[in-house]
């Protein structure tokens, strides 16, 4: 039996081997996928609204253009994956990770990535509205042009992250850590910083309304 017949029967792949297969244009939609692996697969074009992929392995995974709304990737393995171009609104990453993951372009619009790991992701124009990376780390990303408005980064890492001309407005920043990162001609209008470790950070030309550097703390360039 294909993969396409056992998804449309029984919904459920929990477990199975389908690393490396090609998938594309498959309806997979609310389809179990817990612990499945899915390592080096061919996803574009998948339609995995509403899965569970939770603990799946999926790195190196080719998933763009595809659509993930309100999936689960609960402690989902994504390392290196392509997700460029997907929709991932509402989709819950908590505890994933996407070391070196490519998220351009994605609509990751009230996603929550919890404490997942995006150390070297590429979050390029992403759309991020009030999606929560709160404890998640971001080291060393690249977030140029994306959008955080009202975003949840408390706690977050984004120690030498690129955020130049990104939109911060009304994010929460709370105890986040931005040292040494690029936060050039970036909105930061409304964005809570405090205890917020911006030393070394490159703020050039970043948009805010409130005084960004607390009494005490460390200068960061300007």
């Amino acid at each position: 039996m294909s993969v396409k017949e056992i998804a449309a029967t029984s919904g459920d792949l929990s477990g199975y081997d389908l690393s490396g297969l090609d998938l594309r244009d498959i309806d997979m939609s609310g389809v179990a996928l817990r612990g499945a692996n899915l390592t080096s697969a061919k996803l574009s074009k998948v339609n995995l609204s509403g899965a569970d992929l939770s603990e799946a392995r999926l790195e190196g995974a080719d998933i763009s253009s595809s659509n993930l709304t309100g999936a689960k990737l609960i402690k989902a393995s994504l390392d290196h994956a392509d997700l460029s171009f997907s929709n991932f609104i509402a989709a819950d990453f908590t505890g994933a990770r996407l070391r070196g993951a490519n998220l351009k372009l994605c609509n990751l619009a009230a996603a929550n990535f919890s404490h997942a790991e995006l150390t070297g992701a590429d979050l390029q124009q992403a759309e991020a509205g009030g999606a929560v990376f709160a404890d998640a780390r971001l080291d060393g990303a690249n977030a140029y042009g994306a959008s955080f408005v009202t975003a949840s980064l408390a706690r977050a890492s984004l120690r030498d992250a690129e955020l130049t001309k990104s939109d911060l407005n009304a994010a929460d920043l709370r105890g986040a850590d931005l040292a040494g990162a690029t936060v050039l001609n970036a909105n930061l209008r409304a964005a809570a910083l405090d205890g917020t470790d911006l030393s070394n950070a490159r703020l050039t030309g970043t948009d805010t309304v409130r005084t960004i550097l607390d009494p005490g703390r460390k200068d960061a360039k300007r």
